[in-house]
C-alpha cells in the first residue's frame, strides 16, 4: 500500500468527463499514491470506488468532509491524505517532500485574497486578513488531516442548525480553521498549485492571476509554472427578470423572448413573478416566489429572486426589469465577474450608500446575494425601492480605502447605462409603448 491517498469526489454528469485526466496525471506526476473516488458514476476508474450519490448545489460540496468522515478507517490506513478538487490536472513531477510536512498543506489563492466568511454567526467567522487559502488542493498528515475534518464538518452542522450557508461553503471553513494560528498550515505552497485555467484578465488585458501572483511573490523568489491547474468551469449565470401577474399577462415576457432575450448565449433567462390565491400556468421560464406581487412588496420578492437563484447553483444575477433592454456582447464583457455588485450607481438623499439602479438591471455575486437572502426589508421606503433596499444591505460590506475589511467589491463600468443596458419607465408609459419601444432598440440594435 501507498503511504499516499488523494481523494476524489464527482457526483452528477457534469464532472464526470474530468476524472480520467486527473487520474491519469496523479499516476504521472504525483508521488506514489492511491486514489479514492467518491462518486455515483457506474463507470470504471483506476481507483478505490466509495459511493456517493449526488446531493445536488450547494450540498455536494458542503458534505465533502462529512463523506471523508464516514470513510475514517479506509482513510487511517494511510501515512497522508490529499483532497483534490476532481477538474484539476497535475503538469509536471511533484516530490513528496514538496508536499509531505509535519501537518497540513495548503495552496494561497491567487485571485481573492481577502474572502472570508464575515457574518459573525459563522462557525466559519475570520476576523482580520490572514492567508486565504483554496479549497480545492488541501491535505497533509493524516492525524491532522482527520482533526481539520472533523473540525469544519462540526462547523457546517452548527450553520445548518441556524439555518446558514457560509459565503464560500465548505472553503470558507476551511479558512476559519487555518487561520487559527493552532492550525496553520505546516506547508503554505504558492498559488501555482491549483493555478486557474483559462486565466481572467484584468482592464488592461493583463491575465488577472498572473498579476495578483506577482503581488504575492512580492520581494520573494518565485516560480511562475503553474503545477496544477484548475480547469474552470463555464460560470453559471442568470438574467432574472423581476416581474407580475399583470405583465406575464399582458405579453411583456413574450416581446423579451423575442427580441434580446433570443440573442443570449450560455446564460438563462427567467422571469419571476409573486404568489398569488389564483392558480397559474407557467411557461419553463416562468418562476413563482413566495412574496407578494405588488409594488409594496417589490423587496420580500426581489429577496426570493436571489435565494431560488442561489439555490440554483447559479454565480452571478444580474437582476433587471421588463422593461429593460440590454445588448448582451456588451454587458457580459463589462468584467462583473471580478466583482460581488455591478452596475449604473446612484444616490437617494434617503439612503445612506449609493445603489445600483435595478431598472437599468445589476449583477450580485453569489455571496452578495447571500448576504441580500439573510437581510430582511425594513418598514417604508426599502419594502418597494428594491434596487435603493440591495444598496444598503451591500454598502457597508463593500471594500474601500475606509473599509479595508470589506468583503465585497463593486463596480461601475465607465459605460453602462445607455451602452449596456437601457430602461423606460413601464409605470409611466403603459406596456404597449414599452413593447413598442423594446421592439424599435431590438431593431436597431446595431446603431446603439
Amino acid at each position: 500500500m501507498n503511504p499516499i491517498v488523494v481523494v476524489l469526489i464527482s457526483t452528477g454528469d457534469r464532472y464526470t468527463s474530468y476524472i480520467l485526466p486527473l487520474i491519469a496525471s496523479l499516476k504521472k506526476f504525483f508521488p506514489p499514491c492511491d486514489v479514492i473516488l467518491f462518486s455515483d458514476s457506474e463507470e470504471s476508474f483506476d481507483a478505490i470506488k466509495v459511493y456517493q450519490p449526488n446531493l445536488g448545489w450547494p450540498r455536494a460540496t458542503l458534505t465533502r468532509y462529512h463523506a471523508m468522515l464516514a470513510q475514517r478507517e479506509l482513510l487511517s490506513k494511510y501515512n497522508y491524505v490529499f483532497y483534490l478538487d476532481v477538474d484539476m490536472v497535475v503538469t509536471r513531477k511533484i516530490e513528496s517532500e514538496e508536499i509531505c510536512g509535519d501537518g497540513l498543506t495548503a495552496v494561497l489563492h491567487p485571485g481573492f485574497p481577502t474572502a472570508f466568511e464575515r457574518r459573525q454567526e459563522s462557525t466559519a467567522y475570520v476576523q482580520g486578513n490572514p492567508p486565504y487559502y483554496q479549497g480545492c488542493f488541501i491535505g497533509g498528515e493524516r492525524d491532522e488531516f482527520l482533526e481539520m475534518c472533523q473540525d469544519i464538518k462540526s462547523g457546517i452542522d452548527a450553520d445548518d442548525k441556524k439555518d446558514i450557508v457560509a459565503t464560500w461553503l465548505d472553503e470558507s471553513h476551511l479558512n476559519h480553521y487555518l487561520a487559527s494560528h493552532y492550525h496553520s498550515p505546516a506547508i503554505v505552497l504558492p498559488p501555482t498549485w491549483a493555478w486557474p485555467d483559462p486565466p481572467t484578465f484584468d482592464e488592461l488585458g493583463r491575465n488577472h492571476y498572473f498579476t495578483q501572483l506577482q503581488k504575492w511573490g512580492e520581494g520573494q523568489e518565485v516560480d511562475f509554472t503553474p503545477v496544477i491547474l484548475h480547469r474552470q468551469k463555464p460560470l453559471k449565470i442568470l438574467i432574472a427578470i423581476e416581474s407580475c401577474v399583470r405583465d406575464m399577462q399582458n405579453g411583456s415576457h413574450q416581446v423579451i423572448r423575442e427580441t434580446w432575450g433570443r440573442d443570449l448565449i450560455n446564460v438563462d433567462l427567467k422571469f419571476f413573478i409573486g404568489s398569488s390565491e389564483e392558480k397559474r400556468e407557467l411557461q419553463n421560464d416562468e418562476i413563482q416566489v413566495n412574496a407578494g406581487d405588488d409594488y409594496e412588496h417589490l423587496s420580500f420578492k426581489t429577496k426570493e429572486i436571489f435565494r431560488w437563484s442561489v439555490t440554483q447553483g447559479y454565480d452571478f444575477i444580474f437582476k433587471c426589469d421588463v422593461d429593460t433592454f440590454i445588448l448582451p456582447s456588451r454587458l457580459f464583457a463589462c468584467q462583473f465577474e471580478r466583482h460581488d455588485y455591478t452596475g449604473f450607481f446612484t444616490t437617494n438623499p434617503h439612503a445612506k450608500y449609493h445603489y445600483a439602479s435595478g431598472g437599468i438591471g445589476y449583477f450580485l455575486s453569489r455571496r452578495a446575494a447571500g448576504a441580500v437572502i439573510d437581510s430582511v426589508p425594513s418598514a417604508g421606503l426599502h419594502t418597494w425601492c428594491e434596487d435603493l433596499w440591495v444598496g444598503q444591505v451591500l454598502g457597508p460590506k463593500i471594500q474601500t480605502a475606509e473599509n479595508p475589511e470589506g468583503e465585497f467589491s463593486e463596480l461601475q463600468p465607465t459605460k453602462f447605462e445607455n451602452y449596456m443596458a437601457w430602461h423606460v419607465n413601464t409605470n409611466r408609459h403603459g406596456p404597449e409603448r414599452n413593447h413598442k419601444w423594446l421592439r424599435s432598440h431590438y431593431a436597431n440594435r446595431g446603431n446603439l
